[in-house]
């Protein structure tokens, strides 16, 4: 057998690493870019896309915003421009979702009772919840 009429496929041994390194990096790139902070999240503006919390009821006081799943309130989220918590200190909320209702939870990762905020809509009134100063996370 002539040796030079074999033919030796090389590229699919490194074209598999490389294709994994790289679905890595996307994964991890794609992951940090949905975990962002509150420090980039709460810009003090209620535009599209945010659920945004208010301290009082009918839309008065303080104001928070985000754009995303929140698990707890107490990791540094604040009300716009002070010290203060929105951890349990929340009375009303509006959401600029398109598509999903918000869901403001009373315990930290999604639980206990909640508030349906619908998309576009608004809840003046938490307590008509039961859920007055009791808001911990939100999700959609």
């Amino acid at each position: 057998m002539d040796r030079s009429d074999v033919t030796v496929n090389t590229s699919r041994s490194v074209t598999r690493p490389l294709g994994a390194i790289a679905l890595v990096a996307g994964l991890a790139l794609g992951s940090a870019a949905v975990q962002a902070g509150p420090a980039s999240a709460n810009d003090g503006v209620c535009g599209p896309g945010d659920l945004c919390l208010y301290e009082n009821t009918l839309f008065g006081g303080g104001r928070w915003d985000d754009s995303g799943y929140v698990s707890d309130y107490t990791s540094g989220h604040k009300w716009w421009g002070t010290t203060r918590t929105v951890q349990d200190a929340a009375s009303s909320a509006k959401s600029k979702y398109s598509f999903w209702t918000a869901y403001v939870w009373e315990h930290s990762f999604y639980r206990g009772d909640y508030v349906p905020v619908p998309p576009g809509g608004q809840v003046s009134v938490f307590a008509d919840f039961g859920m007055e100063n009791k808001a911990s996370s939100n999700n959609y």
